[in-house]
Formats: structure tokens, C-alpha cells, sequence
């Protein structure tokens, strides 16, 4: 590998650019990426992969113990977010 000069430096970073798109195209690619999570999921999903009813997710999200999204009218979750979120704040019952 040629050693990098400061007058080669612009050039250099655009190359690594390219390579580190390339390597996220290759990676967006896959079945289960490392770069995509979980879409977001709905209040009902929420309550049935916590097996908590939907009163106790409405009194989370207003006492800010997890994290609430608002798409459109919608309200969703991601479900890493609130896992640790719940973790942080002492268990999830």
C-alpha cells in the first residue's frame, strides 16, 4: 500500500468512500443485514411481545419509560428501543 500524501489525501478519501458505499450496498443486500433493523411495530405488536396489556404500554409511553414514534397518525415502536429502554429503567412489569 502507497503511503498517503497530503496532496493525495482528497483522493484517498474519496476512495475509501467508495469502497465503504460499496461494502453497505453488499451488506443492504443480505437477508438479514447488520445495517437494517427491525421495522417499526404497532401498539398491539408491542403489548404481544412484551404480554402486557395496552393500558400498560399508554401509561409507559406517558411516563416516558419507553420511547413512542408518531408516523403520520400512527403510533409505532422499535422494539430494541424500548428493550433497552425498559432494561434501563428496571424491568418491563
Amino acid at each position: 500500500m502507497t503511503p498517503i500524501t497530503f496532496d493525495r489525501l482528497p483522493a484517498a478519501t474519496s476512495e475509501i468512500i467508495e469502497r465503504l458505499d460499496s461494502i453497505e450496498r453488499l451488506l443492504l443486500r443480505l437477508p438479514n443485514n447488520p445495517l437494517q433493523g427491525d421495522k417499526p411495530i404497532t401498539r398491539k405488536e408491542l403489548c404481544r411481545f412484551l404480554d402486557v396489556s395496552e393500558p400498560t404500554v399508554i401509561r409507559w409511553e406517558r411516563r416516558g419509560k419507553i420511547p413512542v414514534m408518531y408516523i403520520g397518525g400512527s403510533v409505532r415502536y422499535d422494539k430494541a428501543d424500548v428493550l433497552a429502554a425498559l432494561k434501563k429503567k428496571g424491568g418491563n412489569k
